[in-house]
């Protein structure tokens, strides 16, 4: 269904929120990796959620009537539930990291 303008418009605030989250990372990696493994732990949660995104994408896309993506999108769009689950088990890096026993090396 064509959506206007307007409401196109208002779309933009959730998107922007949702994906500024990506932002995060940059601040709450590096407490939690030492100097040397930081650019690894940084390029792993930047493009582990891509390869997992594209995989379920086209997995779902095969799934789905010829025409008719409503259902393979929402299906996709419901895989970020368990990601935001396991998102609540993350550590939480210490209060001072820079004093850290693991930094101090």
């Amino acid at each position: 269904m064509p959506l206007s303008h307007a409401i196109l418009i208002w779309w933009f605030v959730p998107i922007g929120i949702c994906q500024g989250l990506f932002a995060l990372f940059t601040m709450y990696l590096p407490p939690l990796f030492p100097t040397l493994l930081r650019t690894t732990g940084a390029g792993f949660c930047f493009n582990i959620g891509r390869v997992a995104a594209a995989s379920a994408t086209v997995f779902f896309g095969l799934f789905s009537q010829v025409g008719d993506y409503r259902l393979a999108i929402l299906y996709s769009g419901l895989l970020f539930l368990p990601a935001a689950a396991l998102a609540m088990w993350l550590s939480e890096p210490p209060d001072d990291y820079r004093s850290s026993e693991v930094f101090s090396k």
